[in-house]
């Protein structure tokens, strides 16, 4: 069983160039805001998290069959924190160009005052982005610039032009994909802090594929020592939307994580 989280902003489009060449059953979880969810907040990660334990368990997927987690961008934080917390649940992970929680020598703005998860400014923010979004002429703007953004992150950008990513522009997508956005220093700093707190790495196999610019020496080091079984592979010639440009790299790590679970 895969199941396979896409970052902030992008819904189960992202994987499907993945899809395809996987092995095993698939579970795409969406994200909040699209088909017809509501976006109250910037998520909390534990809350996250427990969602997609919830989900798991209602699939059996701890039935024996092995489970990979597939975490792209911040949903790494996810991913780490659900196989702390229910390593029942999760038998191997791949990481896809992750973000890599590293603690900031200042606190962010938006993380200010953040406590369980929930930061006020990041709140305030985005009640004036879905304020903003609700005017169509702002949601073109705004649409038009997360395109572009994201094209600059893929080496074959006319994908995102294809139906299956149609969702991914409406004013309800890019206010999900805002809350997401503005949660990430809160949920990076939930994330160490439960580092710390539990005092061990993951356990379970974990490969982390790279894209360029690849990751500096001291977050590379933070993530070895927050996963025991951890391999760093780089993928030159992808951008950040891997599943995109590299899908059959993304394949060749599942099937690898699999075998050595199977081992």
């Amino acid at each position: 069983m895969l199941v396979l989280l896409a970052g902030a902003g992008l819904g189960p489009a992202f994987w499907e160039p993945v899809l395809a060449l996987a092995p095993g059953a698939h579970v795409v979880v969406d994200r909040q805001g699209r088909l017809g969810t509501h976006c109250p907040g910037p998520p909390a990660l534990h809350a996250q998290a427990a969602v997609l334990a919830r989900l798991m368990e209602d699939l059996a997927v701890a039935d024996g069959a092995p489970t990979v987690l597939v975490a792209h961008s911040m949903a790494a934080f996810e991913a780490e924190l659900l196989a702390r917390r229910r390593p029942d649940l999760v038998d191997g992970i791949v990481l896809v160009d992750p973000s890599l929680a590293l603690r900031p020598a200042l606190t962010p703005p938006l993380a200010a005052g953040a406590v369980g998860g929930r930061a006020p400014l990041a709140a305030l923010a985005l009640t004036v982005v879905r304020g903003l979004l609700g005017a169509p002429a702002v949601h073109r703007a705004v649409s038009a610039v997360v395109r572009a953004g994201m094209r600059g992150q893929v080496s074959q950008p006319r994908a995102l032009g294809s139906p299956a990513w149609a969702d991914t522009w409406t004013a309800a997508s890019l206010t999900g994909g805002a809350a997401e956005s503005l949660a990430y220093s809160a949920q990076q700093d939930d994330l160490l802090r439960a580092r710390e707190r539990d005092r061990l790495p993951v356990w379970v196999p974990t490969l982390l594929l790279q894209a360029p610019p690849y990751a500096s020496r001291r977050r590379l080091a933070a993530a070895h020592r927050a996963f025991s079984r951890l391999v760093v592979r780089r993928v030159p010639g992808s951008g950040h939307l891997m599943a995109v440009d590299a899908p059959q790299e993304v394949a060749r790590a599942v099937r690898e994580v699999l075998g050595m679970v199977g081992g």
